[in-house]
């Protein structure tokens, strides 16, 4: 099935965005349709878009742009690559090269969630000129352990968003105020955020909005989970009212790091990084447990995590799909601010996180489909578990 043209979507709602998306629990809560919406209809609050009804034209640009049950990915790879995947065979989407990398800077390098490769991509762009802004997330000021995008225009506010966020936050609405600035900009997100800029790439490649994104960064990604799961392990788990909470660090000290919270009174407390991620795996969005994209497969450069060159110290994955992506990778190598080496692919697929969205999640996609509960299109229905190559379980670390 391809992608329809806007006009088709004319005389779509918020009410049918609610209805066919939000309450089938297809939501990515990626923001993307608040930033299409020019008539200021939605919101994002609770983490899923809220809409004022009476304000909506039907003009039905945030339907068509939502990538909640409409990915587009099959037709999407076509438009940016010239040719699509064979979803059975391919695991990390198509790709120009395929290298572990980190940032230069050591301080920079160590202070990141991996290999500080992003912030080194962010902060090159920005002074060589390409961008005027970097959209990416750092804590809300008011609720130290709530994700919330920002536009970062300098180096220092750049270093500022580094780190690992594992809980929700909706990047793309933050597009709008870019626009309103008439600035350049490239976006960090994960693989549902990227998929909501290429569908208004795709459907609106004249407006504003489509021309503001000068390139994408896609983070590897296993799943996303509710606000309430980090709530959850900072109240049960350690024992710290949220009022006190006064700084949060998901992955603090040497590597991999421990989940860390700091009180108002300056008290430290923390749990180890794998106990982390068992407590709020449990607060997993149900979206996410249908995603079929773990290395941001539309992104221009994909970047994760590898562990198999130090067991210490994780490097970058890093995946150049696009001529743009590759382009500024280069250009971030042979400026001395990135370091990178080719590597073979097995080491990146060697991640548990791969084997959730792949594999796990593909188990549990068929069995939605048996007993036809809403999905997205990705993967179509041509793709079996069965099918899909045996998983690589790669050096012993």
């Amino acid at each position: 099935m391809e992608l329809q043209s806007l006009k088709e979507f004319k005389g779509k709602t918020v009410g049918d965005l609610n209805r066919d998306i939000i309450d089938k629990g297809l939501c990515t809560a990626c923001g993307t349709c608040v930033a299409v919406c020019n008539k200021d209809v939605l919101h994002m609050e609770v983490e899923e878009p809220i809409a004022d009804q009476e304000k909506c034209i039907s003009c039905g640009i945030c339907y068509a742009c939502c990538p909640g049950q409409k990915t587009g990915v099959p037709e999407l790879e076509k438009e940016l690559f010239g040719t699509q995947k064979n979803e059975h065979a391919d695991l990390l989407g198509l790709y120009r090269n395929c290298y572990v990398s980190k940032c230069a800077d050591e301080e920079i390098m160590i202070s990141g969630a991996s290999g500080g490769t992003a912030a080194a991509l962010q902060i090159y762009a920005l002074e060589k000129g390409l961008i005027d802004g970097v959209i990416g997330v750092s804590f809300d000021k008011e609720k130290p352990w709530v994700p919330v995008p920002v536009l970062s225009t300098t180096k220092e506010e750049v270093l500022a968003t580094q780190g690992s966020k594992y809980t929700h936050c909706s990047v793309n609405d933050l597009l709008k105020e870019t626009v309103k600035k008439k600035m350049r900009v490239a976006v960090v997100g994960l693989p549902c955020v990227i998929h909501g800029i290429r569908k208004v790439q795709h459907y609106m490649p004249e407006s504003a909005l489509a021309k503001s994104i000068v390139f994408t960064i896609g983070l590897l990604c296993a799943e996303n989970r509710f606000t309430r799961g980090v709530e959850h392990i900072i109240t049960k788990r350690l024992g710290v009212p949220l009022e006190n909470v006064a700084r949060v660090s998901y992955r603090e000290g040497l590597y991999p790091g421990a989940f860390t919270v700091w009180d108002k009174a300056g008290e430290k407390y923390s749990i180890p990084y794998p106990d982390q991620l068992t407590f709020i795996w449990m607060h997993t969005r149900p979206r996410c447990r249908i995603c079929w994209d773990y290395s941001a497969e539309l992104a221009d450069i994909s970047l994760g995590e590898t562990q198999h060159i130090d067991k210490k110290m994780a490097h970058n994955a890093a995946m150049v799909r696009t001529e743009k992506g590759e382009e500024i990778f280069n250009a971030a190598i042979a400026a001395g601010y990135v370091t990178a080496d080719h590597v073979d692919e097995k080491m990146i697929i060697n991640h548990t996180g791969l084997e959730r969205k792949k594999f796990a999640n593909l188990i549990r996609i068929e069995w939605y489909r048996e007993h036809g509960m809403p999905l997205p299109d990705y993967p179509s229905e041509n793709t079996h578990y069965e099918g899909l190559p045996n998983f690589y379980f790669g050096p012993k670390r």
